[in-house]
């Protein structure tokens, strides 16, 4: 093999290794269980909070609620003590 087919090659593979690694990151489910695209609902909140996914939970009601952090994390608490 000429070294120009084992450069092609080696760029070749590694476009392929980025492009399958930039895939698992944009998987549903790393942070959230729903597409990104969607609007948070108070069901993602009470999911999240059934998974025991406490940060997920509190970005979620941030963004139904549209509040700051300590209010968010304080209200999911509260709710989290219902359950």
């Amino acid at each position: 093999m000429t070294p120009a087919y084992i450069v092609s090659a080696v760029i070749l593979l590694g476009g392929v290794l980025y492009w399958l690694q930039s895939r698992q990151s944009q998987k549903p489910g790393g942070h959230r269980q729903r597409f990104q695209n969607t609007p948070a609902t108070e069901a993602d909140i009470l999911t999240f909070i059934e998974a025991g996914r406490k940060i997920d939970a509190i970005k979620a009601y941030r963004e139904v609620h549209r509040v700051g952090l300590k209010e968010a994390k304080e209200a999911v608490e509260a709710m989290e003590r219902k359950r």
